[in-house]
Formats: C-alpha cells, structure tokens, sequence
C-alpha cells in the first residue's frame, strides 16, 4: 500500500475520533431537550432562552465525578472465534493495518452506569483508538454511550 495512503486514514480517523469524542461526552451531558440521542436528531432552538439552556447544559464542570468503572475485552467468546479473527484481519489489511480488536468500558456518572464501546487497531506493533464504537457491543455508530445496568455490562465480557 502506497505511504500516502496511511497519511490520508490518519487524517480521516483524526476527524472521525474528534467528532466520535464530541457525542461521547455530550451524551452524557447535554439536555435531551437539545438532542435525541436513541435516532440521532437534534432539536430546534426556538428562542434566547433555550441558548442559555444549551450553554449551561454543555458546560465541562458536569463531566464531574465521571469515573471509568472497568474496561474489557468485548465479547471474547466471538472475537476469539476464526471467523471473527478472519474478518478482522481482512478490515485491518484495508486500512493497511496489521489488527482490530474491540474493547468496552462502563463508567459511572451521577450514580449511572453507561456503556463506552472502542476498536483499537494496530500498526506495526502500535496500537490506537479506531472508533468509539464496538458492533459487537451493539453501541451507537456516533460513539455516544448509553445506560446500561452493571449486570447486562458483564454479560458483554463472556
């Protein structure tokens, strides 16, 4: 694979992970009243007090007491299997990587759990954040978390 290509899939994975990044803490934060986070729309603002609603709602000092619970291999049982381990080596080659694996972490915050999905992906022994996604977590392509009970988490590490 031409070098080029590589400096082209760091530039697109550099965009894709900001705005993954962006819907991962604003789902944790933001007011539903500003977006509906189960279909992926937004709402409209209809008047000045709503942008004072939508300041106070993104506002970083909510992040506080975020705590990341545990992270884990997901789903080991498939993606151990040879037909996983097949397809993941086949999407790697695409982006002239040498391996995709799949992570989840369960974080708490103001006494909720939430489900964070990740691929990782290796090159040449170095290993990154893909996406803020695991397919095989079912989570959101926008990389936003969602609820989840402690004991529906641990089921996604068998």
């Amino acid at each position: 694979m031409p070098k080029h290509y590589r400096n082209v899939n760091y530039s697109q994975m550099l965009y894709h992970a900001y705005r993954q990044t962006f819907w991962n803490i604003s789902s944790l934060i933001i007011d539903e009243k500003f977006y509906d986070f189960s279909n992926g729309l937004p709402y409209q603002i209809t008047d000045d007090s709503d942008i004072d609603d939508l300041i106070k709602s993104v506002d970083p000092a909510r992040l506080e007491g975020l705590e990341l619970i545990r992270c884990d291999y997901a789903t080991p049982t498939l993606q151990d299997s040879a037909a996983y381990q097949t397809n993941q080596t086949r999407m790697a080659s695409v982006y002239g990587a040498d391996d995709i694996v799949e992570y989840i972490a369960l974080f708490r915050h103001n006494g909720e759990y939430y489900l964070a999905g990740f691929q990782l992906i290796n090159y040449g022994g170095s290993w990154g954040i893909w996406s803020l996604t695991s397919l095989l977590a079912s989570t959101q392509a926008t990389g936003t978390m969602r609820p989840i009970s402690e004991d529906t988490y641990m089921e996604g590490t068998q």
